[in-house]
């Protein structure tokens, strides 16, 4: 479209929107990115109803989409997970729901008092590589899928508190350095 003339923008709104009426509810304040060549025309209407607006350049725009995929998308993948592997066992579902409540609400509670690196608890948090790797293959006996990700996640924990695992690959060490964690 630039190449016949015509001016481009888009905006990027950063909100759950996993219902339309508590997105409605819950917009004001919203950060929304705005790329393009004609961003500034939106300005203007997106802080007219709420957004807190800010630039993003298109080679950024997979990453700030990415970041919010991480932030929530993953938190109920991560909740259904825990969930089934209380059900599977044992945890009776009163307390496996009281568990989910009160661990989600402190961790949310703990990050946003104490950041990401301050809230960190668990046996990656204190290098514990020996519980990591038996929870980790229990985890993968259990669900293959399931145990990759304990294990991806748990050497971002262990990088983020900064400790490390003997056995990562530097690879995967110095992209997680790259990424600095710590300063996030």
């Amino acid at each position: 479209m630039q190449a016949l003339g015509w001016q481009v923008a888009s905006a990027h709104c950063l909100l759950s929107f996993a219902s339309p009426q508590a997105a409605l509810r819950q917009f004001a304040g919203t950060p929304c990115a705005l790329e393009g060549t004609a961003s500034g025309e939106l300005q203007a209407p997106f802080t007219d109803i709420g957004a807190q607006c800010f630039s993003l350049t298109a080679e950024h725009k997979l990453l700030y989409h990415a970041g919010a995929v991480f932030a929530t998308n993953f938190v109920p993948v991560l909740q259904a997970l825990a969930n089934q592997l209380w059900q599977d066992s044992g945890v009776p579902e009163p307390i496996a729901a009281q568990l989910k409540a009160t661990l989600l609400k402190n961790a949310v509670d703990n990050i946003l008092a104490l950041g990401p690196a301050g809230a960190l608890t668990g046996p990656a948090a204190r290098g514990d590589t020996a519980l990591v790797d038996r929870q980790g293959a229990a985890v993968t006996r259990w669900n293959a899928t399931a145990g990759d990700a304990y294990k991806a996640l748990s050497q971002l924990a262990a990088t983020l508190a900064g400790n490390s695992f003997q056995n990562d690959t530097p690879t995967a060490r110095q992209d997680i350095e790259r990424s600095d964690l710590r300063t996030k």
